[in-house]
């Protein structure tokens, strides 16, 4: 029995942290005192929540060592200790102790923070389908965004018998991104969907005043995205690449954030996944008419709105050879951006984004780039580079398994991979497979994840030790698990001199500056 006698608990429908703070007091309640926290956005109300009602929390960036941290400290207690990570792959990560505690008989209770229904299966960032992603070794329970009272008491009893079960439970709770959810009036979209003909060359009509933006061509291998840059380059028509480039030409266009649009204009969507959430939320209000295209038969739209579907393969899209008029105004939107980026480099030459740009442009030739998540990819999509191959991971993993990516990547070309040092504690034992490999790694260590001094939590009391996480370490010694040399650099001069040296040979740059003076809201 919970200490205590039972009371109603005054909640507004939708006020997520309040109710977040209620069912961790159920939790505590019963006993459960021992609370594991992975840094993550999604999960924002919960470990608030933790901060708020004063509960102790181990922090710990590897989902998968919290897990067994979690096992060891419930075979000592015989309670169950509770692991709060975010979505996405983080989630998967805790597969290996769940099964254990199952086949040991111990008790674990696993709370991941999910997405809305809507935003799953729609190409999302860092939604995948959770739903019972650790059955049968855990008991699951899928609980639905508290916008409603029923919903809302919903979460608490499912967490008062939750609490008291002693086998292994994964409990999913899906919030929506503000702490306050005020549910909007509801417009109904329009969309069509259209099987266009099974033919090669097939021509997508699109009018003079238009514009194409690319998002991401899932199947497609670089090789493939090269060809259908040069078809459609030789149509004239203005690409806008949100991605992976299509190659060098003078009407692809690669996105930089805060690059303003003519959002009157028609609008085709090729492909699915857009990794810059600033051009998403550029196409939500986009005033004329939208059409996407992709093969699949499902949704790639996690904004669902308004627009006509055309269903045919990436390689058979071409655009009719005409004049197109929305060259001038995308070429003035983008030089803009590069003065106003330039500006800041020049004025801060010892910021991330500087760094980051320097880095970026020295890619050589025959090497491809991997760029991080979090802040590293923020400040590359600024200054996103016109030429080179770039590849990120910004399906669903976060921060998971980037240094491994690279090091699969280095099997077939030399790789130059920009990470932050939380990425690279994240998958710290892949370090090794660089072995015998060129490359060169690159670690922007502003000790811990900074970038959530940028999110709404900064002003929060949990941030520092529940989210950016500070760590105090340098990385001298990842030199030695990869077998490459090391440099430390904090200066756009060393830089400077270090560079070439890192990609002559290969090895491991560590770039440690001081308190950044610029943040994503300069940009």
């Amino acid at each position: 029995m919970p200490n205590g006698d039972y009371f109603e608990i005054p909640l507004k429908p939708s006020n997520q942290l309040e109710l977040a703070k209620a069912v961790v007091g159920i939790f505590e309640q019963y006993g459960c005192m021992d609370w594991g926290i992975a840094p993550g956005s999604r999960s924002t109300p919960l470990v608030t929540a933790l901060y708020e009602r004063g509960i102790s929390a181990v922090c710990h960036t590897d989902e998968r060592g919290l897990g067994f941290w979690a096992l060891g400290s419930a075979k000592i207690t015989g309670r169950p200790a509770v692991v709060v990570v975010t979505s996405g792959t983080a989630v998967a990560n805790l597969l290996p102790a769940i099964i254990e505690a199952h086949y040991s008989g111990t008790p674990m209770i696993v709370i991941t923070a999910d997405r809305p229904h809507d935003q799953v299966g729609v190409d999302s960032n860092q939604a995948i389908h959770q739903t019972g992603i650790l059955t049968p070794f855990a008991t699951a329970f899928d609980l639905p965004v508290p916008a409603t009272t029923d919903a809302m008491r919903h979460w608490l009893e499912t967490t008062h018998f939750i609490a008291n079960m002693t086998t292994p439970v994964h409990l999913n709770l899906r919030f929506h991104d503000p702490f306050d959810l005020a549910l909007p009036p509801l417009s109904v979209p329009f969309i069509d969907v259209t099987h266009t003909p099974n033919e090669n060359g097939w021509v997508v009509p699109i009018s003079e005043n238009g514009m194409v933006m690319v998002g991401h061509l899932a199947g497609l291998t670089m090789a493939q995205r090269k060809v259908l840059g040069e078809y459609w380059a030789k149509s004239g028509v203005p690409v806008v690449v949100d991605g992976p480039s299509l190659g060098a030409y003078e009407t692809m266009y690669p996105y930089r954030t805060g690059m303003p649009l003519d959002t009157s204009c028609d609008l085709v969507w090729v492909g699915g996944r857009l990794h810059s959430k600033a051009l998403l939320h550029t196409i939500q209000h986009w005033k004329g008419h939208v059409v996407q295209i992709h093969p699949q038969v499902r949704s790639h739209d996690p904004l669902h709105r308004s627009k006509k579907v055309l269903l045919m393969p990436y390689e058979s899209i071409r655009f009719s050879a005409q004049s197109y008029t929305q060259h001038g105004p995308i070429r003035d939107a983008m030089n803009k951006r590069d003065h106003h980026i330039a500006d800041l480099c020049r004025m801060y030459p010892n910021s991330e984004l500087s760094v980051i740009g320097k880095i970026t442009a020295a890619l050589p030739d025959d090497w491809v780039g991997l760029i991080g998540n979090s802040l590293p990819i923020r400040w590359w999509s600024a200054i996103r580079p016109l030429s080179g191959e770039w590849v990120m991971n910004r399906g669903s993993s976060g921060i998971d398994g980037m240094v491994a990516t690279a090091a699969g990547m280095m099997s077939h070309q030399p790789v130059l991979a920009i990470l932050g040092d939380q990425t690279v504690w994240h998958d710290i034992a892949s370090l090794p497979m660089w072995r015998g490999r060129k490359g060169a790694l690159v670690i922007v260590n502003n000790n811990g994840g900074r970038i959530f001094k940028e999110l709404p939590i900064r002003d929060h009391g949990s941030c520092e030790s529940y989210f950016v996480a500070p760590h105090g370490q340098h990385f001298e010694w990842v030199s030695e698990l990869m077998g490459h040399p090391y440099w430390r650099v904090d200066t756009i001069g060393e830089l400077d001199r270090v560079l070439p040296q890192l990609l002559g040979t290969g090895g491991v740059m560590e770039w440690v500056g001081s308190v950044d003076p610029i943040g994503l809201a300069d940009l």
